[in-house]
């Protein structure tokens, strides 16, 4: 959050917001059914992801889809099942549910300040590719 430096136009003596930074990495965006793009919360892979058998999870945006990597799955994780529940939720959501893979890792791969974020958002400048989005 930042302050705003310059005075409010009111009289009332509360400091203003000028920005709010979130964490917009942990938003993605992709195709709505109708056009255009929804914006999808984390929380749409919490109701699914936590509360599978596993020891950790990470939803990576790719340009083609989304990557799905489970650490420490315990016999009983169906990936398909986790497919169509993930493309259920979207769906929901009026998203056009991109391509869903899931991928199991000794453990889920950590960032340059040594975090594993659950969620990864597509960050074309770190691709040459464009996102492709079929219809």
């Amino acid at each position: 959050m930042r302050l705003a430096t310059e005075p409010s136009g009111s009289s009332l003596p509360f400091a203003r917001i000028n920005g709010i930074q979130g964490r917009t990495e942990d938003i993605l965006h992709l195709p709505a059914v109708s056009g255009g793009e929804v914006a999808v919360h984390p929380i749409t892979f919490h109701h699914v992801l936590d509360s599978l058998p596993v020891s950790g999870w990470q939803v990576i945006q790719e340009n083609d889809g989304l990557r799905v990597l489970l650490s420490g799955a315990m016999n009983g994780t169906n990936d398909a099942k986790l497919v169509d529940a993930i493309a259920g939720n979207l769906i929901t959501q009026h998203v056009l549910a991109p391509r869903i893979s899931v991928e199991h890792v000794a453990v889920i791969p950590k960032n340059a300040t040594g975090k594993a974020p659950l969620i990864k958002a597509y960050n074309p400048s770190c691709s040459q590719k464009a996102p492709i989005w079929m219809n």
